[in-house]
């Protein structure tokens, strides 16, 4: 159950991040200020599908936990879960959520290298890619907050990097 309540507090704050930046972009848009419209989208669409695939899985881990009980329908969990599963499917599958995700940052990746364009606040983690490409980790067990931080920040910025490259070769 830990691992659930963990995932809760970050679709928690996560969420109330996400909803800052909508109220900032529909202040924005009421002026004719549609500068934000892309990355709002963008985190929209990839917390819904991260969020619901999220509460989904909780979902099922919860049913399995209660063995038999779980399937029946007196413990309410089969009644929840058919409400719920449908949100994967509502507004956009998920993989067409990250899907769109996914071109937003490809899409920043390719006008920052090729154009020398400013990062969306989302993607800036995209510009210390190069700056970490070169740093040696010490490899101690714990690593740090940071190291951990760097390591997930380069490996993505590696995948980013490979893509980009091949559709700009395109």
């Amino acid at each position: 159950m830990l691992p659930r309540i963990a995932e809760y507090y970050a679709i928690t704050l996560a969420g109330n991040k996400i909803r800052e930046v909508s109220e900032l972009n529909k202040e924005k848009v009421l002026k004719s200020d549609f500068s934000l419209l892309q990355e709002t989208h963008s985190n929209l669409a990839f917390s819904k599908g991260l969020f619901s695939e999220l509460s989904q899985d909780g979902m099922e881990i919860l049913r399995r936990s209660m063995g038999g009980h779980g399937t029946s329908y007196y413990s309410g969990v089969p009644q929840l879960m058919n409400e719920y599963i449908a949100n994967n499917t509502h507004e956009g599958e998920n993989t067409v959520m990250y899907l769109q995700t996914a071109r937003y940052v490809l899409k920043n990746y390719l006008g920052f290298i090729t154009k020398g364009k400013p990062l969306a606040d989302s993607v800036k983690y995209i510009a210390r890619i190069q700056d970490l490409a070169d740093t040696q980790f010490t490899g101690k067990n714990p690593w740090t907050l940071e190291e951990l931080r760097n390591v997930l920040v380069r490996s993505l910025g590696h995948i980013v990097g490979v893509i980009g490259a091949r559709i700009s070769n395109k």
